[in-house]
């Protein structure tokens, strides 16, 4: 059972971080799934995600410029939060639509009492907003396998890995300098390489912080990379749209 502490807001990131690993390992119930914890660049917060499949998610959904928000643990609004939903996450796009994401291994059909639990949470989320995920326009069920998380992203997967732990080590350093930085060597030369990171560092703005500030415009889709093509390194580029 959760203890009662572990549901309160600590003041040290660690304190949140050993709440949210009992939270989830509370709800994960009898389910032989490991635990992953991890930082979100585009909540700017700790997460917790169960399983190898929702952690492949977690990297390809900060990885998506159309991915706006999302929530690794989701609550439905009156469900009792042990309740199986159905779904691992809570998405929202740019087009405003919030997606209930299931992940599987293989596509398969629902069973009918899945199927109403489905139903029944989307009619919640239309009726009940949620307002920690943010403001949304409408509701959707999406179920992704493991085939369409893996196939064709395997680089992109692996060098997101990488570089959401930059943006973790950042998360307590101003990035202004390091995006001012960034930004006047995309508008001059359309392009930055992490050996021009390298070159361009300073005291007020290091290459980790730079990269960081790269990681999360190309995760918003404020400009773009080469991320699921080449491996991180001092190659890897980020440009701006139309001027690869």
């Amino acid at each position: 059972m959760t203890s009662a502490k572990s549901k309160k807001k600590g003041a040290r990131p660690g304190t949140r971080m050993r709440g949210a690993m009992e939270d989830a390992y509370a709800t994960r119930g009898k389910r032989n799934a490991r635990l992953y914890n991890g930082f979100s660049a585009k909540m700017h917060c700790d997460v917790v995600v169960s399983g190898a499949l929702c952690f492949l998610h977690y990297l390809l959904a900060e990885s998506d410029p159309a991915v706006v928000r999302v929530n690794y643990s989701p609550l439905v609004p009156g469900l009792d939060p042990k309740q199986q939903i159905g779904f691992h996450a809570e998405v929202v796009d740019k087009a405003g639509v919030l997606k209930l994401r299931t992940i599987r291994q293989a596509s398969a059909t629902p069973l009918p009492a899945q199927q109403e639990m489905i139903e029944l949470c989307m009619h919640r989320y239309r009726v009940m907003p949620n307002l920690r995920i943010g403001k949304y326009r409408t509701v959707d069920h999406e179920v992704l396998t493991e085939q369409q998380l893996i196939v064709g992203n395997e680089l992109l997967l692996r060098n997101w890995l990488r570089l959401l732990k930059v943006c973790a080590q950042a998360r307590y350093f101003p990035l202004a300098q390091a995006k001012r930085l960034l930004w006047a060597r995309l508008d001059s030369q359309g392009s930055c390489t992490v050996a021009d990171m390298l070159r361009m560092s300073s005291d007020q703005a290091p290459a980790g912080l730079i990269l960081a500030a790269a990681a999360k415009a190309a995760g918003n889709g404020e400009c773009r990379s080469d991320l699921d093509t080449v491996i991180l390194g001092k190659n890897t580029r980020f440009y701006l749209r139309g001027r690869e």
